[in-house]
């Protein structure tokens, strides 16, 4: 299985639907997609996570992982794919604030910003959720057909 099918595998069985923060954050979408996705990730320490029911996903000051991030950038950008926000992850992890780890609690790659941190060396070769190494995030999607699987997402995608 490539590493696309087996993100696409993960997340059949999961809520891809998009999430909101709880307050008004402020959130605005008038920049790059990096930057978009270091906003979401941003404001997920002062606001929590809500589903399309209302209901609260993740508090406040968590990290996040990369299907929460996704489903955030979601909210404004639907037809972006998982594999442009594990990209865009892979690439703020040279940002010496940014700081990702496996969580044991959910079990999945999560995501944060805090002074001082950097990057976790700890679990990049540590299987994450979806069964990757962390290297295998640098150039996910950029060759992928959604072709064979947009009947899956098609309303995702």
């Amino acid at each position: 299985m490539t590493p696309e099918e087996k993100v696409i595998e993960y997340l059949k069985e999961q809520d891809i639907s998009p999430l909101k923060f709880r307050e008004k954050a402020g959130v605005k979408d008038n920049g790059s997609f990096e930057e978009l996705v270091e906003i979401v990730l941003k404001k997920a320490d002062d606001f929590a996570s809500i589903n399309k029911d209302g209901k609260q996903e993740t508090s406040s000051g968590r990290w996040r992982s990369v299907q929460d991030i996704w489903r955030h950038v979601k909210f404004f950008r639907p037809k972006r794919t998982i594999f442009a926000v594990m990209r865009a992850c892979y690439e703020l992890s040279e940002d010496q604030t940014f700081g990702g780890q496996i969580c044991e609690e959910i079990d999945r790659r999560t995501f944060g910003f805090s002074s001082g941190y950097g990057y976790s060396t700890d679990n990049q070769d540590e299987p994450d959720e979806f069964g990757l190494i962390w290297k295998e995030w640098e150039e996910i999607g950029l060759h992928f057909t959604w072709k064979k699987w947009s009947s899956i997402f098609e309303k995702e995608v």
